[in-house]
């Protein structure tokens, strides 16, 4: 009886004791093993290494991460003579530092779950050569969906392990891999992709990245191809298995931007027919010599500007397939293609387009160029064609465009030659395009080179041209003061508005002029300013140019990769002033906001 007893008195303690016990610590026990998502992760070993617990820092001196579950590296790691750093990264999962040899030892006794969220788990480590574990089976990545900047700007990292990230189901890979610049090969063949929507920046900055083994995934749901091999300057082709048919996307803006060897790019089945942006799609690919883009659909495109621009071993372009008839910007498109020697621009449709500033700007082998099938009547009310052939210095024959409704500078001397003969039909002289509704053949008559802008609005007659020189002109529009320059661009030089101020684009003498400067003292001390928005064209903010403004608590800068920003630009706003930067990402944002938080009290994100 008396051990009968014992045993029921046993029981119910036992029963008593798990009544009690928190939820919590049965979760707790549940879930052994289980590491932090990424970022708070990041911040723990941060604090270990850089001594701050922030996910933004740079920690240099981290070579190697190592996951072990072995009981003897943990019983080394805790009987150092001098004690290790460590911290807490997980439920029964510490790290320790050890700063020597440079290496971050992540240990549990139980096998290491992954969280679902992944994102900036590794970012920041610029000198981590390899991530590593002692056994396949001391890492569990089950779970792991979210993988944004997983990698970010691990610049020494030379070995993607695919083992330890098998099995993986992704719905973000945003930026995963972005400025990893050591990496030479990436296999994803472990990792089904099928969920993810989002493809942007993915192998950003990886100039030494050669090739890629990609896992056949259902890829109807990716929407965005933007900047995915952006930087990779070591890849030499590119072809997209028939699989890879992107039927969803409507975004490769930057996709292949500074691919600096790439020769050839196969885009197999994919048919692009809902992309609507191509802007700087090949900008600065300086290997490409010729592409054939005739199976693209881009009747949805609305964004061609700088789609070529840089690309200078292109000698040929063939634009004739393109459906244009939705773009509203080819503005700089092949600026500064210095090998461009032919363009076929038959049958495109522009009469949508607003821009075709500096176009064919800097191409210096081009010697003929055929207008005479794009309608400008857009063009020339939105007045966005400066230097359309600046530094064409051996343009030899030009044909114009149709409905030139404004009188359009050509920076050189021309003469009418409607008759093919190759001499001029008349003795007047050209430097703009003269208003005219048909198409006009003209001849080059002078070894002019940069000889300045000329404008005029002559109807098209047989009188010369005069020619004018054009200044900056000074407007005051609202409480704004700005100056308009030739080119169509303007600066702002007096910011007295009060309130909501948005610095973007100011109508005046009858169109509208994008903001690209803000110049220095613009709006300081102006103490009526609350909230302040900039567009993305402005590529200078001035020195002191919103010093002590004290009511400007939020700051919204849509910002270009050009964007400068002076000394003293943000000093002395009010507490809790915020400043957003939007429109760039990856290293370039991070270089931004880093340099703005230098001269400012705001907080800057």
């Amino acid at each position: 009886m008396k051990k009968i007893f014992r045993y029921m008195m046993f029981v119910f303690v036992v029963l008593f004791a798990l009544v009690l016990t928190p939820k919590t610590a049965l979760a707790a026990s549940k879930t052994a093993g289980q590491l932090y998502n990424g970022t708070t992760f990041n911040k723990k070993i941060k604090k270990i290494t850089v001594g701050e617990e922030d996910s933004s820092y740079i920690a240099s001196g981290v070579k190697k991460i190592i996951f072990t579950r072995d009981s003897k590296t943990y019983q080394a790691l805790k009987n150092r003579t001098v004690a290790l750093p460590k911290e807490t990264v997980g439920s029964g999962a510490t790290a320790y530092y050890d700063a020597a040899e440079g290496t971050v030892y992540v240990y549990s006794a139980n096998q290491m779950i992954f969280d679902t969220d992944c994102s900036n788990m590794f970012t920041g480590f610029d000198n981590l050569e390899t991530i590593t574990y002692d056994k396949l089976s001391s890492v569990n990545v089950t779970k792991v969906s979210r993988m944004k900047n997983m990698f970010d700007f691990c610049k020494k990292l030379t070995y993607f392990d695919a083992k330890m990230f098998k099995g993986i189901k992704a719905t973000n890979v945003y930026g995963m891999f972005a400025g990893c610049q050591s990496l030479k090969s990436i296999d994803l063949s472990g990792i089904d992709l099928s969920s993810v929507t989002d493809l942007s920046y993915i192998f950003d900055g990886c100039s030494n990245l050669e090739y890629i083994s990609w896992k056949k995934f259902d890829t109807s749901k990716v929407t965005t191809m933007k900047g995915v091999y952006r930087g990779c300057k070591s890849i030499k082709t590119i072809v997209f298995p028939d699989w890879f048919t992107m039927p969803n996307v409507t975004d490769m803006m930057f996709c292949f931007d500074g691919c600096l060897s790439l020769v050839s790019v196969d885009f197999g089945k994919m048919t692009a027919a809902k992309v609507t942006n191509m802007q700087q799609m090949f900008e600065g690919c300086t290997s490409l010599k010729s592409i054939t883009l005739s199976k693209l659909n881009t009747s949805k495109v609305k964004d061609m500007s700088w789609m070529f621009a840089g690309c200078t071993s292109l000698e040929s372009a063939d634009l004739h397939t393109f459906n244009t008839s939705n773009v509203t910007d080819m503005g700089h498109m092949f600026k500064g293609c210095t090998g461009l020697k032919t363009v076929n621009l038959s049958g495109l449709d522009i009469r949508k387009d607003e821009s075709v500033a500096e176009m064919f700007c800097g191409c210096s082998s081009l010697e003929s160029l055929d207008l005479k099938d794009l309608d400008f009547s857009t063009v020339c009310s939105k007045t966005y064609y400066a230097d359309l052939i600046l530094g064409c210095d051996n343009l030899k024959v030009l044909t114009s465009p149709k409905n030139v409704t404004k009188a359009i500078p050509l920076k050189a001397t021309f003469a009418l030659d409607d008759n093919k003969d190759g001499k001029p039909d008349t003795a007047e002289k050209y430097k703009v395009f003269p208003i005219s509704k048909t198409s006009h053949r003209y001849i080059r008559i002078s070894d002019e080179k940069q000889t300045g802008d000329y404008s005029g609005s002559q109807e098209y007659q047989n009188d010369p041209v005069v020619e004018s020189k054009p200044v900056d002109k000074s407007v005051k529009v609202g409480s704004n003061t700005y100056i308009i320059h030739p080119d169509g661009t303007a600066t702002v030089t007096k910011i007295a508005a009060k309130g909501k101020v948005k610095i973007d684009e100011v109508k005046a003498f009858g169109a509208k002029h994008p903001v690209t400067k803000i110049a220095d003292n613009a709006a300081k001390g102006n103490k009526k300013i609350k909230s302040l928005t900039i567009g993305s064209k402005v590529t200078s903010i001035g020195k002191n140019s919103f010093k002590g403004c004290k009511k400007l608590k939020k700051v919204t800068i849509k910002a270009n990769k050009n964007l400068k920003v002076g000394k003293g630009a943000f000093k002395k706003l009010p507490k809790r002033a915020v400043i957003h930067v939007k429109g760039i990402k990856g290293h370039a944002k991070k270089k931004l906001v880093k340099a703005i938080k230098k001269q400012t009290n705001a907080t800057v994100s």
